[in-house]
């Protein structure tokens, strides 16, 4: 079973999928995902290329059965945030152009979500996040610990109407939290220092990352001093991702497709 719809938080429309498991869904967790981006649709991409419970045909005129759905044993809803994201927008006020705004605007859509489904209030709640995500879950994730401390000194009084979110873990897939340090790490990740590289350090990819490596930290290092401009941060991710990662790496989800 299925739920479609639109949540209103803070004055804007959250475009939502919820799926329940499966298997046993009146046991099971309950799933936040996010996909990344920054501006990827979490219906557009999660839902439906990715771990929800169809998959688009190859021909694109119809979804089929995803046996690997993470459904099968999970209740997983599905948001397109940040607000403009996907089919998300707002009514009455600016997009979110902060971390601190999306995370409030998150929690304020699972206090909605919880209200009309209490249900799965008291369950497991695990928040996960894909790419761009590892900026976006840490921030949510605090901001309900930090809601739920609130939440715990006002019950004492008998004074809170918000709903508890029994946050149980904090997943990133191929999360991008500090982007400078992580791609700077790459060199010695996949030629040198890992546990297990997958190439020699004298090979020519790996040659060639060590090469196009000081572009790209120079260019994230300057995005992060004008974090507004658009030409800097723009010349970051063409000299980092289609300059430096697209020659030695053919996958970006399986780094052992090379």
């Amino acid at each position: 079973n299925f739920q479609s719809g639109r949540k209103r938080s803070s004055l804007t429309l959250h475009i939502t999928r919820f799926f329940e498991a499966r298997h046993d869904p009146s046991h099971a967790p309950l799933m936040l995902w996010l996909n990344g981006g920054p501006g990827s649709s979490t219906i557009a991409s999660g839902l439906l290329f990715e771990l929800g419970p169809c998959t688009v045909a190859p021909t694109g005129t119809y979804t089929r059965r995803n046996p690997h759905s993470w459904t099968e044993n999970l209740n997983i809803l599905f948001i397109d945030q940040p607000i403009g994201t996907g089919y998300s927008y707002a009514t009455s006020r600016p997009l979110v152009t902060t971390l601190d705004d999306l995370a409030v605007d998150v929690y304020a859509l699972l206090q909605i979500f919880f209200r009309h489904f209490p249900q799965y209030a008291a369950r497991p709640f695990h928040l996960a996040a894909e790419s761009w995500g590892g900026h976006y879950a840490p921030h949510i994730a605090h901001y309900i610990f930090s809601q739920n401390e609130q939440i715990m000194g006002a019950q004492l009084a008998g004074n809170d109407e918000r709903i508890w979110v029994n946050l149980t873990s904090v997943t990133m897939a191929n999360g991008l939290t500090e982007p400078a340090s992580q791609f700077e790490s790459i060199p010695q990740y996949l030629c040198m220092d890992s546990p297990y590289p997958l190439m020699d350090w004298d090979d020519p990819r790996c040659v060639a990352l060590r090469t196009g490596s000081p572009a790209c930290i120079r260019a994230i290092k300057a995005c992060y001093r004008f974090p507004h401009s658009k030409a800097t941060c723009s010349a970051a991710t063409w000299a980092c991702w289609p300059g430096y990662m697209s020659a030695p790496i053919t996958s970006l989800y399986n780094i052992s497709y090379l």
